[in-house]
C-alpha cells in the first residue's frame, strides 16, 4: 500500500502538471508553423485515503509546438516540478479540420527533478484520435505511462494507464479554446488508491497555415 501510495503520488504531479493529461488536439500542425498554449486545471484524487483530503489543486501549464513536417511535429512543456518533451507523428491526417478523422502518436518523455520520490522520468505513449466536426475537434487520447525509477530505488519499474477527452473550439483562424478531463491510475491501486483526474481549459494560439 506505501508503494502504490508513492507511485500514485508521482503520478499525481505528472497528470495535474504535464502533457499527460494536457493532450491538446490530434491534429499534427502545419509545416513550418509554430503553436503556444496556455492551460490551467484543477486535479483531484478520487476514491484515495493516501493522497490526501481530495482537494482540489489548481495548476497551470506553458508549452510549444513546431511543425516539421506535414504529419511530425515537436513540442515542449513547462509546469512544477517538471519538463515535458514529445514528438507527434500522424497516422492519419484528414484533408483538413472540416471533417474526417486525425489519428496520432504522441510519445513523450518528463522529467520531474523537483518531485520528492524516487522517480524523475516518466515515459508515455498516448494514441490520439481526433473527430473533425466544422473546425472544432473532439479528442480521445488513451495513453500507457512507464516510471522510470532512479538508481537508488529498490522497487521495480511501474506501468500507469489512463485516457483524456477533450474538445477543441476555434474562437478565430488561429485562436482555439479547448476543455479537457483525463484520468490516470496505476492498475493495482484500481479499487483500493483511486485514481487521479484532472480537469482543465486551454487555449492554442497559431499552429495551422491553411484552417
Amino acid at each position: 500500500m506505501k508503494r502504490l501510495s508513492l507511485l500514485l503520488a508521482v503520478c499525481l504531479g505528472k497528470l495535474v502538471l504535464s502533457g499527460c493529461a494536457s493532450t491538446g488536439m490530434a491534429r499534427t500542425l502545419d509545416p513550418g508553423q509554430f503553436q503556444f498554449s496556455v492551460s490551467p486545471s484543477a486535479q483531484i484524487s478520487v476514491g484515495s485515503s493516501g493522497l490526501g483530503n481530495n482537494v482540489p489543486a489548481p495548476q497551470l501549464e506553458l508549452g510549444a509546438r513546431y511543425g516539421v513536417t506535414e504529419r511530425i511535429d515537436v513540442g515542449a512543456k513547462v509546469y512544477f516540478p517538471g519538463v515535458e518533451a514529445d514528438v507527434r507523428f500522424g497516422l492519419l491526417r484528414a484533408p483538413s479540420l472540416q471533417s474526417g478523422v486525425d489519428l496520432t502518436l504522441a510519445p513523450s518523455v518528463d522529467y520531474l527533478p523537483f518531485l520528492s520520490t524516487n522517480t524523475p522520468w516518466i515515459v508515455s505513449l498516448p494514441l490520439l484520435v481526433g473527430l473533425n466536426f466544422n473546425g472544432s475537434q473532439l479528442t480521445l487520447g488513451p495513453r500507457v505511462s512507464y516510471l522510470l525509477p532512479s538508481e537508488n530505488r529498490e522497487s521495480g519499474n511501474t506501468f500507469l494507464v489512463g485516457t483524456s477527452v477533450g474538445y477543441a473550439v476555434p474562437l478565430n483562424p488561429s485562436i482555439r479554446f479547448i476543455t479537457e478531463l483525463s484520468v490516470l491510475a496505476a492498475p493495482a491501486s484500481l479499487g483500493s488508491d483511486g485514481v487521479l483526474c484532472r480537469a482543465g481549459i486551454g487555449f492554442t494560439f497559431g499552429g495551422y497555415a491553411e484552417e
